[in-house]
């Protein structure tokens, strides 16, 4: 690519500015239907709302201004869809998670096994990073469960 841009470059002023112009249209019309039609599969109806507004603000206000409220409405889309989402799926012991161990055991220790797995509280979260909201409410949800189980040994947190 570097050898044809300066091996081509003496000849670009002999290409008429009309030929450069539909190429350049050509090309933006592609990443056009690329970002906005074809993109229609993959994108949920509000994120394909916020871009055909960054399209529609890109003739009056610029590229670069269209890029920022872009940025601004994903951003807050990411914030709301985020907040409102399921945080905690399951808060139990590790009996009722079905967390046992398999390891062949004598009569005795599989009952002292299961004693234990009756004081360990397993919370599964549902989100991969915990931010200052989700937290409270897994840490609140974990609170509620540990005052009905006797002598908690251990919390386990599955995220």
């Amino acid at each position: 690519l570097a050898v044809l841009l300066v091996v081509a470059s003496p000849a670009v002023p002999l290409v008429p500015r009309p030929v450069v112009a539909g190429l350049l249209f050509y090309l933006a019309l592609g990443y056009v239907l690329e970002g906005v039609v074809e993109a229609r599969k993959m994108l949920t109806t509000q994120e394909y709302q916020i871009t055909w507004f960054m399209l529609a603000m890109w003739l009056p206000l610029g590229f670069e201004m269209s890029m920022l409220f872009g940025a601004v409405l994903n951003g807050a889309h990411f914030i709301l869809r985020y907040s409102s989402s399921l945080v905690v799926s399951f808060v139990g012991t590790a009996r009722e998670q079905g967390l046992l161990s398999n390891k062949s055991r004598l009569e005795e220790e599989r009952k002292q096994a299961l004693e234990v797995s009756e004081r360990i509280i397993v919370a599964k979260s549902n989100c991969s990073h915990l931010f200052f909201g989700s937290t409270a409410v897994l840490l609140d949800r974990v609170e509620a469960r540990r005052a009905q189980v006797p002598k908690p040994n251990a919390v386990v947190l599955d995220l």
